[in-house]
């Protein structure tokens, strides 16, 4: 019976050992996502539009100002203001595309289909005039 107690603490030492150090309760500089904050950060040009979510479940929309290793400033909508953040108080930042430029596409779109639309209409007029 000794055995099977000495043992069974023996697995319970080597299974404690083997659990990852950090755990979902610790602070996000413990688990690596400030690193991961900042590449996201640094993907995006300046003054692009993002929405950055707070870990006390605020939400900002912005544009992207100048980043620091500590955080970044973001040029508040509502406000000419500017704001620093710091990834510590960050829980992620999303690029948001702007609806100007969703507007561009559709617009170029609409102007493409149209151009085929005419350029079979002509071609088919021109068949048929020519009898064939």
């Amino acid at each position: 019976m000794r055995a099977t107690k000495t043992l069974a603490s023996l697995l319970m030492f080597v299974f404690a050992a083997s659990l990852p150090t950090d755990s979902v309760f610790a602070s996000p500089a413990a688990n690596g996502s400030f690193g991961r904050l900042r590449r996201q950060v640094a993907h995006l040009r300046a003054g692009a539009l993002i929405e950055v979510r707070f870990l006390n479940r605020e939400n900002v929309r912005g544009r992207l100002g100048a980043v620091d290793p500590d955080g970044f400033a973001l040029k508040l909508h509502a406000s000419a203001s500017e704001r620093h953040i710091a990834f510590a108080e960050v829980k992620s930042v999303k690029a948001i595309q702007s609806k100007g430029s969703k507007v561009a596409v559709w617009i170029v779109v609409g102007v493409l289909v149209v151009a085929v639309v005419a350029a079979i209409g002509v071609y088919l007029t021109f068949r048929h005039s020519k009898g064939l």
